[in-house]
């Protein structure tokens, strides 16, 4: 089950997800650009072998959030686009550092065997 779509769909799912999160709950600008990137480590981390799958995905979960966005509350863009702009970057930071991470931990592993 841990492919490659879906990585795509899990990345998606999960940044659509946290930018209606950080819609909902009262949070300054740092606040959003946190709920949206940090998940991003941990599944970084387990979609480790599949990290542009995820990366694609989630710049389609920002997009379609942004749009939903645009169609409930018009052109607002001036004040959320920088802030979801800078919570894509974060959460692309944040998924190779997982990919990183799970990289790592198996080349390590793979040094006390042999």
């Amino acid at each position: 089950m841990n492919n490659q779509w879906t990585a795509y769909t899990a990345g998606a799912v999960l940044l659509f997800g946290a930018a209606f999160w950080a819609s909902i709950l009262p949070l300054d600008y740092k606040g959003v650009v946190l709920l949206m990137g940090v998940p991003s480590l941990f599944a970084g981390y387990y979609f480790a072998r599949f990290p542009m799958p995820y990366i694609w995905g989630a710049l389609l979960g920002v997009a379609c959030y942004m749009g939903l966005e645009y169609q409930i509350y018009g052109p607002i863009y001036k004040v959320s686009g920088p802030v979801y702009g800078a919570a894509y970057i974060l959460a692309i930071a944040c998924c190779l550092t997982g990919v990183w991470v799970a990289n790592w931990r198996i080349s390590r592993s793979s040094q006390r065997v042999a």
